[in-house]
């Protein structure tokens, strides 16, 4: 009877370690949906670039090295991999391109994080990015939106 009851305890203690295990392996969501995509100011600023250039597209959130490359000919792979690491990771608030989707304008909306000191050498590292590849870019700051006769005149110019 005695032995009974061991085996039945034991049997017990290693079900309930096998629950424990399980239970602390089930999947859990590691990603979140944020929400909304563009803040407050960026969704503004988006529907006047909608309204001042109608025949053009207005994307949004548009990773550097999707318009930007490093250039093919620097063979190096360390040199090649400081200019990469550059551009790496970060993002353009707006970029307007023709139909056929040539990058026309580069827009950039400034609030005051870009302020901070890590948040400064990145900017520059995008504005450096954008000048070598011929691209125009504009900023703006979140206290001053430009409005859609003022961004009209950008393409104009």
């Amino acid at each position: 009877m005695i032995r009974v009851v061991i085996v039945l305890v034991i049997l017990l203690i290693v079900a309930f370690v096998i629950y424990r295990l399980l239970k602390r392996t089930e999947s859990k969501p590691e990603f979140v949906q944020k929400s909304p995509i563009l803040s407050k100011p960026e969704q503004i600023l988006y529907e006047a670039l909608i309204k001042a250039y109608p025949s053009h597209v207005v994307l949004a959130q548009v990773s550097l090295n999707q318009v930007v490359q490093v250039d093919p000919n620097i063979v190096n792979y360390s040199q090649r991999l400081v200019q990469f690491n550059k551009i790496n990771g970060k993002a353009l608030d707006f970029v307007v391109c023709s139909t056929d989707y040539t990058i026309c304008l580069a827009i950039e909306l400034d609030d005051s994080s870009h302020k901070q000191k890590n948040r400064i050498r990145s900017d520059q590292e995008k504005d450096e990015a954008l000048k070598s590849a011929g691209i125009k870019l504009i900023r703006f700051s979140v206290s001053r939106i430009p409005s859609v006769s003022e961004l009209q005149q950008l393409i104009a110019s």
